[in-house]
């Protein structure tokens, strides 16, 4: 028996899958998001609403890099109340075939125990060998009842959605009123010298919110360094 199945019967499920095959988001980790609430909040009342009993529930969230699609799909799981089992169909890719299917399985395994949702990360890396990516999407509706799809925007994905129940949705950069409740949240945890208002940095730059993010994680790297930052330093920051 695989040490996994044994430690989730004997500790009641308390340990976790090895991060080396897949990354297991727990409900309680985001909270309410500032922006993609309402479509997160949208998605979990459909998946709520579709059933148990009907077939796999595909929901391809696409855009470019950054976007929040994981996030998204992250806050639908977390507000139905279930574990979140992210696979990264690149970082996987470069195993052999049999590596690949092992890694895959044993992350469907996990959404199973734990009843929760699977998602696949960059599973156009996979596009070249449709039959693959096809046994990919198969497997992953074998083992959850949800999966989420993450493509990038230029994906075409009219042959992977095929004949199976498939839901497709773009997220697009934040508008502006979106970038300011983003540059809002990061300010409000950065030591600033003087006052930098959020609807500066939403017109100077046109950012994904993981770009929003970084700024602010690199911002705090350099204010540890030199004390609390001023509009320059900031900017300096959102430009590397």
């Amino acid at each position: 028996i695989d040490m996994r199945v044994a430690d989730f019967i004997l500790q009641n499920g308390e340990s976790t899958l090895d991060r080396g095959v897949a990354r297991v988001f727990l409900p309680g980790g985001l909270g309410k998001l500032p922006v993609r609430e309402e479509l997160s909040q949208q998605l979990a009342d459909a998946i709520a609403a579709d059933g148990a009993e009907r077939e796999t529930l595909y929901v391809c969230l696409k855009g470019p890099q950054g976007v929040g699609r994981e996030t998204c799909a992250c806050r639908a799981a977390e507000l139905l109340d279930v574990p979140a089992v992210i696979f990264d169909c690149r970082t996987a890719s470069g195993a052999v075939r049999e590596e690949f299917f092992a890694a895959l399985y044993t992350a469907g395994r996990e959404t199973l125990l734990t009843q929760g949702v699977m998602i696949l990360r960059r599973v156009d890396a996979l596009f070249d060998e449709p039959e693959t990516a096809a046994g990919v999407l198969d497997v992953a509706g074998r083992f959850s009842g949800v999966v989420f799809v993450l493509l990038d925007t230029d994906a075409v994905s009219v042959e992977a959605a095929g004949g199976r129940r498939w839901i497709e949705l773009t997220l697009d950069v934040p508008h502006r009123g979106e970038s300011i409740a983003l540059w809002e949240r990061e300010l409000t945890r950065l030591p600033l010298r003087e006052p930098i208002e959020a609807s500066e940095l939403a017109n100077k730059f046109s950012f994904t919110p993981a770009q929003i993010a970084g700024t602010a994680r690199t911002a705090a790297g350099m204010a540890l360094l030199a004390g609390p930052l001023d509009r320059r330093e900031l900017a300096d920051a959102a430009y590397s």
